[in-house]
């Protein structure tokens, strides 16, 4: 492939690739003069509403390699590291188009790109829009690849989202970014884009797959057979998860679900049992207004429906109906419990919604 163009923090090179992809997607440049890049991640608290969090996002092709292997002729190797660097290349430039307006009267662009080329892409956002800056990408790579393949096949990547204070020591934060999107490109499915994230808060691992063991309560060989697993996470996503937990999100904002509130569930799954765990979600939820709590409800008993619809058997009425004790719905596994609510409370904060004025509920 194409050597990777990597863009240097300080340099003020401004990339005429860049900015020449911006302007074909009708990137609004709101004065003549050419906006400045940051200077420092500190510029990064004068945007969105998370003053002192920026977003770190590590995106990078699915079995390229051997996709570039398959390719049995030269001319089609060229032919597949140009579309595959294209597509990388114009995704960003729509996703930059789609959710990162140069703000005013400050004229800065409101990223930065750390390195682009072949298929990668790091760079670094408001928190506030890094999810969906990272689910752009991923849709317009698999669809731009798609559309340029001659055979009509598309390629798929994955990506990591570190959420983290703009103080947060940089080289810790591309460690755990690369462990976000490895941990991503060890749960993907062939032919599926996954999006991982981690939000930084307290004494978190730098290693992704420790952060995850920290979520996790699977039982040992010690364990006896019975003994039920839980998981209080379902990451990585697939677009259409990881779009439809976005859009949860923004409802639960609409609703006014308050972060009080939302920070007593958090605390009742991480005790990830069926007493106290369950107890204490429940109490949580009484204290919600009626609107509030069918939509956390509801929210819960569709994500079960959804995961065991593979599961299910039509011959055995048992499977018909999603198994949940609220936060907790069990997967294909009797034994095996899961929830997404912990993921949608990590991302709260970082969604690009306001909350409804007075509609927010902290008591």
């Amino acid at each position: 492939m194409r050597r990777k163009e990597k863009v240097r923090l300080r340099d003020g090179y401004l990339w005429d690739r860049v900015i020449s992809l911006l302007q074909q997607e009708g990137y609004e440049f709101p004065s003549r003069k050419l906006p400045r890049r940051p200077k420092d991640f500190n510029v990064f608290r004068e945007f969105g509403d998370t003053k002192n969090y920026l977003g770190l996002i590590y995106a990078d092709g699915n079995g390229m390699g051997k996709a570039l292997m398959a390719q049995d002729t030269l001319k089609k190797r060229c032919q597949f590291a140009s579309i595959i660097d294209d597509s990388v290349f114009e995704a960003m430039a729509v996703a930059i188009h789609k959710h990162l307006p140069i703000p005013q009267p400050q004229n800065i662009f409101p990223f930065d790109i750390l390195l682009i080329g072949g298929d990668d892409i790091v760079m670094v956002t408001p928190a506030m829009k890094a999810p969906d800056v990272a689910l752009t990408i991923a849709q317009e790579f698999e669809r731009l690849t798609k559309g340029k393949d001659p055979s009509g096949k598309g390629y798929t990547l994955s990506v990591g989202v570190v959420l983290a204070p703009i103080k947060y020591p940089f080289g810790l934060l591309e460690d755990l970014a690369e462990g976000a999107l490895k941990f991503a490109k060890k749960r993907s499915l062939p032919g599926e884009s996954r999006i991982n994230f981690v939000t930084v808060a307290g004494s978190i691992s730098q290693n992704f797959d420790k952060v995850y063991q920290s979520l996790s309560q699977i039982r040992t060989k010690d364990d006896p057979d019975n003994t039920p697993e839980f998981y209080a996470t379902l990451r990585p996503y697939n677009i259409e998860q990881f779009n439809r937990l976005l859009g949860a999100i923004r409802h639960g904002h609409e609703l006014g679900l308050g972060r009080t509130k939302l920070h007593q569930l958090r605390e009742a799954i991480l005790k990830r049992n069926l007493t106290t765990s369950v107890n204490d979600a429940l109490a949580v939820l009484r204290n919600w207004r009626k609107d509030q709590r069918e939509y956390i409800v509801n929210y819960v008993y569709t994500l079960a429906t959804q995961h065991q619809e593979q599961s299910r058997n039509p011959d055995d009425p048992s499977t018909w109906f999603p198994r949940v004790n609220f936060p907790w719905f069990a997967n294909d596994r009797k034994d095996a419990y899961h929830t997404t609510l912990l993921d949608f409370i990590e991302l709260y904060d970082f969604v690009a919604e306001e909350e409804v004025e007075g509609r927010a509920d902290e008591a």
